[in-house]
């Protein structure tokens, strides 16, 4: 019998290092997508300030464009960061660090959400949750995102430019109209 508690038990050890290892790669992959973030926010600054399509002013689209979500997402990378460095349990980092990275792709999406194919942001936090082999984890995630996107979409209307997912209860009402 002890045999059998002294494997199980190694077993366990190699799965927390195998997760441990994914971990790593997951904060990383989280880290890097909000640094890749924050540099194309600042490229389609300059590309549209090149093209002349930007309507709001320098300091305006700075703060709001890119100031507001890079901080953001620094924010969720430093709390996942002294999270995963702290001594919490092995599977509060991985959920902390699965639900940070919903956050940046919830800011990301939120801010941004005048190109409709960023909802597609949301399926990599789902997708990178899929290689711990929790289910409860990847449902939490996945609930996260929609979540998410739902609040998004109905309380945040960042870019005034945009048309509101909404519209208007005029547009509502008229049903000939897709806003």
């Amino acid at each position: 019998m002890g045999d059998r508690s002294g494997g199980q038990d190694m077993l366990r050890r190699e799965y927390d290092r195998i997760n441990a290892k994914w971990l790593n790669a997951h904060f990383r992959a989280g880290a890097g997508l909000a640094a890749f973030i924050c540099l194309m926010e600042a490229v389609v600054y300059f590309a549209l300030r090149w093209m002349g399509g930007m309507t709001a002013s320098r300091s305006l689209y700075i703060g709001k464009y890119m100031l507001a979500p890079s901080g953001l997402n620094l924010l969720a990378v430093v709390a996942a960061l002294w999270v995963k460095r702290s001594r919490l349990p092995l599977r509060a980092k991985i959920y902390t660090v699965s639900m940070a990275l919903v956050f940046i792709c919830c800011v990301t999406y939120t801010v941004h959400n005048i190109f409709p194919s960023l909802c597609m942001a949301f399926g990599v936090p789902i997708v990178l949750t899929t290689a711990y082999g929790d289910r409860v984890l990847t449902t939490m995630t996945a609930a996260g995102c929609i979540l998410c996107k739902t609040l998004s979409d109905l309380l945040f209307h960042w870019d005034p430019e945009a048309s509101s997912k909404l519209g208007t209860a005029e547009q509502n009402m008229d049903l000939r109209s897709p806003w």
